[in-house]
């Protein structure tokens, strides 16, 4: 379906006969929509104007792009499993993908999914806005609105709350130290008085 619709947009000529029968097919799903969501809910709390899990971002409908910005002509690409290959490069189909969607006149983004399960909220947040700060200005704002700086201040009491408890407890490991116990104390004739028969011959 790629290689077809990228043969449709480069050649002049009448396309080939098996053109048309993999385009029918429509827009591919590579995105959870999970992550389409997170990714709406986020912006809509930022007030950031987008289309979610839209195929009209693209001419002939070939992907859904999961989060497309009408207005500044960007897209949000997501990277899932099978996007890179063991080495971290970016694979084939992946790179294919968003050359065709930059050559479709969209500005590409490209947003790591496994970022939304290794970080809180805020972080997320600030990580989104600081991608699409130069292209949506109500992403701008809101990286400097008071709301943001409250609660990245939280964040960090937090962060800081929790360095402090583990330098704590690696203290408290440290500096603990055995008990000492008094080697005699259960010898009878020592700290506590032996059996009758020992006494008396004691005296005697």
């Amino acid at each position: 379906q790629q290689l077809a619709w990228q043969a449709q947009q480069t050649e002049a000529s009448v396309p080939a006969k098996w053109m048309p029968a993999f385009l029918r097919h429509g827009s591919g799903v590579h995105t959870a929509i999970s992550v389409e969501q997170e990714l709406s809910g986020m912006l809509q709390h930022m007030r950031v104007p987008h289309v979610v899990a839209s195929a009209a971002a693209v001419p002939g409908s070939i992907y859904r792009v999961p989060i497309w910005f009408p207005e500044p002509k960007a897209v949000l690409d997501v990277d899932v499993q099978g996007d890179r290959l063991a080495s971290g490069i970016l694979g084939g189909a992946a790179e294919l993908r968003r050359s065709q969607l930059r050559a479709a006149g969209l500005q590409v983004i490209s947003f790591e999914s496994s970022t939304l399960s290794r970080s809180s909220r805020p972080q997320r947040l600030q990580s989104l806005a600081t991608m699409l700060s130069e292209l949506c200005p109500e992403a701008s704002a809101w990286l400097s609105s008071s709301e943001a700086a409250a609660m990245f201040q939280r964040e960090a009491n937090a962060d800081q709350d929790f360095d402090e408890d583990d330098e704590d407890d690696e203290m408290g490991d440290d500096h603990q130290k055995p008990e000492k116990t008094n080697k005699f104390s259960n010898r009878p004739g020592r700290d506590r008085p032996g059996p009758p028969h020992r006494r008396a011959q004691h005296m005697r």
